[in-house]
């Protein structure tokens, strides 16, 4: 019995390869009606989703990535909106604060600083803006609530903030209410003082002082500091006027650049060739 069984196991499989032998001969023989349709068929039904599902997972991945440029974009936008908005709003609040417009010829450069140099105290800030933007040496700086020094050393894209605290910083000033003049300056002893003050002078405690505007170096009405003291020694010359600076040179938050706008723009405009004139014709006419 065993014996009839492995033989009928035997045919079996000799039966399955010749099955196999005969399904492969006839597929290779009428390949055109038979392999070519299967295939296709193989090709729908399994290569096709997966290329079409690719197909979409790209488009889907383009379109993300797209999206997140335009998100960027669009980021980077609302930030330039934002600080434009902020340097205006700025703007407004310190020309409020300061009761004080730049004259025609003065336009205000925005600065921030990244840097203090100390003495002891505050004396000079480091700023982000130089010659580039339109800053020159001797430019007065102001805050939010008045002078707080001038332009001192710049580069193109730098620039160097000489602060009242500075005893090399002096502004010509007078007293808002009485008008009475003399020179803001830092001693270190003292602090900030009104210097030249006639013993006489008009001037008291709580006063205002302002620049005035002489020596052309920082333009009239800036405030500058509060009068905290007057002592007036009958033997001296000048009353001793202590002040309080405006501005707290310690929590310096916003800075501004005067720039004055150059009146020399016509004469860098090139002249038509009927315009131009030679040295000769130029020393002619003067001789005329």
């Amino acid at each position: 019995m065993k014996f009839y069984q492995t033989l009928f196991e035997r045919k079996a499989s000799i039966t399955h390869l010749a099955l196999i032998a005969l399904l492969s001969v006839v597929m290779l023989a009428s390949k055109d009606y038979i392999y070519n349709p299967l295939s296709e068929a193989a090709n729908y039904i399994f290569k096709k989703p997966f290329f079409e599902l690719k197909l979409a997972l790209s488009d889907v991945y383009q379109v993300r990535q797209r999206n997140s440029e335009l998100e960027e974009a669009l980021l980077r936008a609302m930030v330039q909106i934002n600080d434009l908005k902020r340097q205006k709003s700025e703007n407004e609040r310190l020309r409020a604060q300061l009761g004080y417009s730049p004259a025609e010829d003065f336009r205000l450069i925005p600065l921030e600083a990244y840097s203090v140099t100390y003495r002891g105290i505050p004396v000079a800030i480091q700023v982000n803006k130089g010659t580039a933007q339109g800053l020159s040496s001797g430019q007065p700086v102001i805050s939010g609530n008045g002078l707080v020094g001038r332009i001192d050393e710049l580069s193109a894209r730098f620039a160097t903030v000489q602060l009242l605290s500075d005893p090399g910083c002096r502004v010509a000033a007078r007293d808002a209410e009485s008008r009475e003049q003399g020179i803001v300056r830092f001693v270190s002893s003292r602090g900030l003082i009104l210097d030249n003050v006639p013993i006489d002078g008009q001037i008291k405690t709580g006063d205002l002082i302002i620049s005035s505007g002489l020596g052309g170096v920082f333009p009239e009405g800036l405030p500058v500091g509060i009068v905290e003291s007057v002592t007036r020694d009958e033997n001296a010359i000048f009353a001793s006027v202590s002040l309080k600076p405006v501005v707290n040179l310690n929590a310096i938050d916003e800075l501004y650049a005067l720039a004055q706008v150059s009146d020399t723009v016509g004469a860098q405009k090139v002249l038509n060739p009927d315009e131009q004139k030679s040295g000769a014709d130029l020393k002619a006419e003067t001789k005329e």
